[in-house]
């Protein structure tokens, strides 16, 4: 498996202005660093006072928090690719090219240590795609999870349809695409550590790069998933609860041959 542990930081917000808003220090509309100061794409007004991270590619210059890439020699790879005029720098995660390889992102953060807490409406958002063109022999999951004993451990769960099946304790709130199950569209999975629901997206999965959203709100409590900041689910069964979660994407083979995710940058924040 290919281990990409990013070591992010956690910013403490203590002043807000429009500017500084719109610099990266808010979740905004369209992501960090653009729009004109709400949260996410539900268009909620800030201030917003919380914690967040961003990490960019490892093809381009680091704005807030540092990377670093661990990667098995031999068993997948985690290349920069710069900006060329057409697309702008991302990172291509391939797997090993035998069936189970995996290649992921998550922030390093072991069990008991995750740093984004349920319970603090926790937003989360990348933009990433499945650079598979025939969307052929693969899982793929991005978005939250937690992590039961070890990330080894957790990531096994992952190379399954249904991950807290496999794994007993994995708490997430995902994006699913798995050609075993076989899926067609997005789905949109989670977890509260004993039982999963799946919410199909009604969207096409496709090779595209696409702005992914994950919010949480607590007060309902509801998960809300978006793609180009359009809704595509509203979850509202087998929340995770009492836990941290990290970010992740992992792509894992299901053939004898490597399997590519595409990641450009990832923004996650939560509440004081």
């Amino acid at each position: 498996m290919n281990r990409r542990h990013i070591s992010t930081r956690a910013v403490l917000a203590l002043l807000i202005s429009p500017l500084w808003a719109q610099s990266g220090g808010q979740v905004v509309t369209g992501g960090p660093g653009v729009g004109t100061g709400s949260v996410g794409s539900s268009g909620l007004s800030i201030p917003r006072v919380g914690r967040w991270s961003y990490t960019a590619s490892i093809a381009q210059p680091t704005l807030v928090t540092s990377g670093a890439d661990n990667v098995i020699p031999g068993v997948g790879s985690a290349a920069g690719i710069s900006a060329n005029g057409t697309e702008g720098a991302y990172t291509k995660e391939t797997t090993g090219a035998v069936s189970g390889n995996q290649a992921e992102f998550v922030s390093n953060a072991g069990p008991g240590n995750e740093f984004w807490i349920v319970g603090r409406n926790i937003y989360w958002s990348s933009y990433l795609r499945d650079n598979n063109a025939d969307l052929t022999n693969q899982r793929l999951y991005f978005g939250l999870s937690n992590v039961i004993t070890s990330f080894a451990a957790s990531l096994a769960g992952f190379n399954s349809d249904n991950p807290v099946g496999a794994v007993s304790g994995l708490k997430y709130a995902m994006i699913r695409y798995s050609s075993v199950v076989p899926d067609t569209n997005w789905q949109c999975v989670t977890s509260n550590g004993t039982t999963q629901t799946v919410t199909n997206s009604g969207v096409i999965a496709d090779t595209n790069f696409h702005r992914w959203e994950i919010q949480f709100t607590d007060s309902i409590p509801n998960v809300v998933f978006r793609r180009d900041g359009v809704a595509i689910c509203t979850v509202t069964s087998t929340l995770p609860s009492a836990t941290g979660l990290n970010a992740w994407d992992i792509m894992t083979t299901q053939t004898t041959a490597g399997k590519e995710l595409d990641f450009a940058w990832l923004y996650t924040q939560m509440d004081f």
